[in-house]
């Protein structure tokens, strides 16, 4: 897989410029060939839907009413989970309400619309073929609580062996979420050397990461997140209020006192050319963007003090802090683009 991204680094007042670059095909042949993430294996398991099952697959895992899980032995009410890896490490298993599966009171598993540390597991394979599910954040195994319903459990011998059997449809693939790389060819001109030219345009001024400016109460979306654009771009209503009526900075740059507030999939409002408090450069709309010939982003970080006061979140108002954590955005993302990859310097 071809690297589209390079990273330099450096402070400029209170900004920081991110070089985003292409290198060459030439490099990348002297690399061990890696598989992207969305077709490696993780734990023993592609990305797909799957069917959980345990006594020896006759009692199959279910969504209840109520939000729980549990077992039923009707194949026909059996749930269907999308199951595939998460950033970092475990994986994330989506039932058919498009809910991650988590954590609840006294160990429940619990269905949430919002994944954080808690939606994430991982299969552990087990001497007689089959497998447990553990919760990564606790380390404990999934076993049968009361009446009937799945939760975690401290005692290692109640962990349920569990058969996961995969089906070629009925679940859904969150890879569909995402934008298309689909783009107007550019072609460089031929290179023999890697310190030849890079041919293509640059964008000169991009607060890529400036969600996490400000008090991170400011500017809405992130250029990624590690479940995906539904997160990533998710509505504004938390930053902005209900009809956007407390995007302070909008207002006033825009000189429009309301907006719709919807995020991904409808993206009613935004982003837009003239915007000013949304993110507009998700990092698979850059990625098609440097296909198309962008090869260098000049990346400033950004803060004001005296808006992060007046705004209503929760980190902290300091230039430097701000900075920093827009610093931190920057690497984290090169980390992510590297385990899409497959390997470290991938990306």
């Amino acid at each position: 897989m071809n690297s589209w991204v390079n990273l330099s680094i450096f402070s400029v007042f209170l900004g920081v410029g991110l070089l985003i670059a292409c290198k060459s095909t030439e490099q990348k042949k002297s690399q061990t060939s890696q598989q992207s993430v969305f077709t490696l294996e993780t734990n023993g398991f592609n990305p797909g839907c799957y069917t959980i099952a345990s006594d020896n697959g006759k009692q199959f895992w279910k969504r209840s009413r109520a939000g729980t899980y549990s077992r039923t032995s009707k194949r026909s009410d059996a749930e269907i989970f999308y199951i595939a890896p998460v950033f970092e490490e475990g994986l994330i298993l989506l039932d058919n309400k498009d809910h991650y599966v988590s954590i609840g009171s006294r160990g429940l598993l619990m269905e949430t619309e919002q994944p954080d540390q808690n939606a994430e597991w991982r299969f552990v394979a087990q001497s007689n073929g089959l497998h447990q599910l553990f919760h990564i954040a606790s380390n404990k195994p999934v076993a049968r609580q009361i009446f009937n319903r799945l939760g975690t459990t401290d005692i290692p011998s109640k962990a349920l062996d569990l058969t996961v059997a995969k089906v070629n449809s009925g679940c859904t693939d969150l890879r569909k979420d995402e934008p298309s790389l689909s783009y107007t060819a550019y072609r460089d001109p031929p290179s023999k050397s890697v310190n030849e030219p890079i041919h293509g345009y640059m964008d000169m001024h991009l607060h890529l990461f400036s969600n996490l400016a400000f008090n991170g109460n400011v500017i809405s979306g992130a250029p990624f997140d590690k479940y995906g654009i539904r997160q990533a771009l998710d509505s504004c209503r938390f930053e902005h209020g209900r009809n956007g009526l407390l995007d302070t900075s909008g207002i006033v740059q825009r000189e429009k006192i309301a907006h719709s507030t919807s995020g991904f999939p409808k993206f009613s409002e935004w982003p837009n050319w003239d915007g000013y408090s949304h993110q507009t450069a998700y990092y698979r709309w850059l990625r098609r963007a440097h296909k198309s010939g962008l090869k260098i982003v000049n990346m400033l970080a950004t803060n004001n003090s005296v808006v992060c006061k007046l705004s209503n979140g929760d980190l902290p108002c300091s230039d430097m802090e701000a900075v920093d954590r827009q610093i931190a955005g920057a690497f984290k993302l090169v980390d992510f683009l590297d385990w899409q990859a497959g390997g470290k310097g991938l990306g």
